[in-house]
């Protein structure tokens, strides 16, 4: 009897994020961008969403 193989990678969030925005930035502020998502341990994508639901 063959078992099910577990399914690699990360589980399904729900979400369908298809649309893209794109930004100009230099080297260093999109190193200030990476450490600050890294900081609050997010993605840059989550990092950004997190900033502009900010009130």
């Amino acid at each position: 009897m063959q078992e099910e193989k577990r399914r690699r990678g990360r589980p399904a969030t729900g979400r369908v994020r298809d649309a893209r925005l794109v930004i100009r930035a230099t080297r260093e502020e999109k190193d200030f961008f990476k450490a600050q998502a890294a900081e609050h341990h997010l993605t840059l994508t989550d990092y950004f969403l997190m900033l502009a639901k900010k009130k």
